[in-house]
């Protein structure tokens, strides 16, 4: 999320960035050196994930295996939930908002379910080129790898005549809110994509943990960008502390909003008072559970003689959580 940052020292040096991501690789691959002013808008193209077409009525009952089909790639379990919830293609309109310094107002998503049209560069003329092939990142890994040449290779071959059709739809922001919420993080910028970004990783980890639901992700994400007051042009530092800001207030937040929604759907009378009981504690049991994550975590950086600064150190603890946090497997 320190994307202003990268492509001004990019540009500082006199170095070129290039994209490795198949939707950046194939904006990179369309543009070929065009200039910024000859680009009317960036189509980057998701697949919609697990619930393109599960209406928004069901979305309370979406467990964490649900989540982790994908029905085009095969991706580890953070990013496969973004794709769910279609935060991924948020934080890639983000990415590409500097990566070939465009305005996010022509930034857009189009809903492409098929995966092969993997983004488009639509032209001031009326132009639209895109870049197409069978969904496998090998592709736009080995163009980064060999560019500007391009290599042989028959590991990727695309039969346009079996895939027969290719269809677009327009996403629907009323069931993944996460594209509005991306967009405003990115025309506010400064510090609150690093919000936006580090909020979504703690939701994803109390979804993944069965703490909140499916479309509390979201919820969670939207309730810390509002809490948060955005540093303009900020430094690596401000970047970093913006990153680690979010953990405490997310956090706490995540177990008081499930146990009210359960509360709604099942308690009544008495019993509701038992069960605010009951979540307090174990509220208070997963506070203590972090307190020792970030123990160990501090025993690591005095064992390898680490003396990091406050922000630098809180972000180190809240990454040792997600490598030691143990998740439910899918079945």
């Amino acid at each position: 999320m320190a994307g202003e940052i990268v492509m001004a020292e990019a540009r500082r040096h006199g170095v070129r960035v290039l994209a490795v991501d198949s939707e950046h690789s194939a904006i990179f691959q369309c543009l070929d050196g065009k200039p910024v002013e000859s680009i009317r808008r960036l189509w980057l193209t998701a697949s919609g994930g697990p619930f393109r077409s599960t209406p928004k009525s069901e979305f309370e009952t979406i467990s964490v295996e649900r989540a982790l089909k994908h029905p085009s790639w095969i991706m580890g379990r953070k990013i496969t939930i973004d794709s769910a919830t279609l935060f991924n293609k948020g934080l890639e309109m983000i990415e590409a908002r500097w990566l070939f310094d465009v305005e996010m107002p022509r930034v857009s998503v189009v809903v492409h379910p098929q995966s092969v049209v993997h983004s488009m560069v639509e032209f001031i003329d009326g132009s639209i080129i895109a870049q197409l092939s069978t969904p496998d990142m090998c592709l736009p890994i080995q163009y980064a790898l060999t560019y500007p040449t391009r290599m042989s290779s028959c590991r990727v071959e695309t039969n346009l005549a079996k895939i027969a059709n290719l269809s677009f739809e327009q996403p629907d922001t009323e069931r993944f809110p996460s594209l509005n919420l991306a967009r405003r993080a990115g025309e506010v910028g400064g510090t609150l994509p690093a919000v936006l970004n580090a909020a979504n990783e703690v939701a994803v980890e109390a979804f993944c943990d069965r703490k909140i639901g499916f479309v509390e992700i979201s919820e969670l994400v939207g309730r810390t960008m509002e809490r948060h007051r955005a540093v303009e042009h900020p430094s690596l530092e401000q970047i970093i502390a913006a990153d680690s800001w979010p953990i405490r207030s997310a956090r706490v937040a995540a177990p008081q909003t499930s146990a009210t929604r359960l509360l709604l759907l099942v308690f009544r009378g008495n019993a509701a008072a038992l069960f605010f009981r009951f979540a307090n504690l174990l509220h208070q049991f997963d506070q203590r559970q972090e307190e020792r994550d970030d123990n160990t975590a501090d025993d690591d950086c005095e064992k390898y003689n680490h003396s990091p600064a406050p922000a630098a150190r809180s972000w180190r603890k809240r990454h040792y959580r997600l490598r030691h946090r143990s998740y439910p497997q899918s079945s």
